[in-house]
C-alpha cells in the first residue's frame, strides 16, 4: 500500500506550523515513553544503566521517522 504523491508530509508547506509542532512533540513523547518502560523493565543493571538499546519509530515500509538517541 503506497501513499498518494500529492499527500502531505510533516515537513511539507501544506501542514499548519502549529500542527507540524504539536505531531513532532508528540512524537518526542513516545520515544520518551518507550525508553522508560524499557528501562523499567529491563533485568540487568547494566542494561538499563549504560543505555545499551536503541529506540526509533519506523513507518510501514520500514523507513525510521524518529529516533532517541541514548
Amino acid at each position: 500500500m503506497s501513499r498518494p504523491a500529492t499527500a502531505p508530509t510533516i515537513h511539507s508547506s501544506a501542514v499548519d506550523p502549529l500542527t507540524r509542532e504539536v505531531i513532532l512533540a508528540a512524537i518526542k513523547a513516545i520515544t520518551y515513553e518507550m525508553e522508560g518502560v524499557i528501562g523499567r523493565a529491563s533485568m540487568s543493571p547494566g542494561f538499563r544503566d549504560k543505555k545499551d538499546y536503541f529506540i526509533g519509530l519506523f513507518s510501514a515500509e520500514g523507513d525510521m521517522f524518529h529516533a532517541l538517541m541514548a
